[in-house]
């Protein structure tokens, strides 16, 4: 049987096909390998645990946090000097715009609460009673922030 040119080069490029097909079919059965073996499972484990735990604690955490019925004596306690502390910012942007003090504080403050704002010539000062009636002040100027 006499073989042209063409025939042989015919052969020779199917054998590299066929090597070639080998080739990556080797690799798309590793890849397979991969994606579902035992690591790849461990992972996989490992992952739902971890997301089991954190949903368990926030679950928790939020249970717990139900139960807080309202603010401590401590926030109560605090509550005038906040309350002062926003009025004192407030007065303080008020008299840099306005260059002096305000006559009174209305609806300004994002809470009810009864200030009493007395002028003075280098700022305000400003009182608050708390329930017991015990008197808190501060004194805002215009030049520095309280």
């Amino acid at each position: 049987m006499i073989r042209t040119r063409e025939d042989l080069e015919l052969q020779q490029d199917l054998k590299d096909a066929q090597r070639e097909a080998a080739a990556s079919e080797a690799v798309t059965a590793r890849m397979r390998a991969q994606r579902s073996g035992p690591a790849r499972q461990l992972r996989r484990t490992r992952r739902l645990r971890i997301v089991a735990v954190c949903a368990v604690l926030v679950s928790a955490l939020g249970w717990t946090s139900l139960r807080v019925e309202g603010p401590s004596e401590v926030d109560l306690r605090h509550a005038p000097q906040v309350i002062l502390l926003m009025a004192a910012e407030w007065t303080h942007d008020y008299m840099r715009r306005h260059g002096r003090a305000p006559a009174r504080l209305g609806d300004e403050l994002p809470v009810a609460a009864d200030v009493q704002v007395q002028p003075h010539p280098g700022g305000a000062r400003l009182s608050i009673r708390d329930s017991e009636g015990v008197e808190h002040s501060t004194f805002v100027s215009a030049g520095a922030r309280p």
